[in-house]
């Protein structure tokens, strides 16, 4: 599998350090703002925390499929 260019939004530490021991670049964004801009860039997917708050999480989701419908966008929505 060749190496992948990803985005988590917001940054998850453990999670990145994963990608990032298997060979992917990981692309970090706190707010959707950031996390759009971000994806304008070119991501291969979006890892995304469906808990962010003040409804960011659709906010990134609407923005980066806006701009680009092809990166699967994951909505990660598990306890800490």
């Amino acid at each position: 599998m060749s190496a992948k260019r990803v985005l988590i939004v917001p940054m998850r530490w453990p999670l990145a350090e994963r990608l990032r021991a298997d060979g992917h670049e990981v692309v970090e964004a706190d707010t959707a703002e950031d996390a759009v801009e971000r994806a304008d860039a070119g991501v291969d997917a979006v890892l995304l925390d469906a808990r962010m708050p003040n409804e960011e999480a659709l906010a990134v989701l609407a923005g980066v499929h806006a701009r680009d419908p092809d990166p699967p966008i994951i909505l990660l929505a598990g306890r800490d």
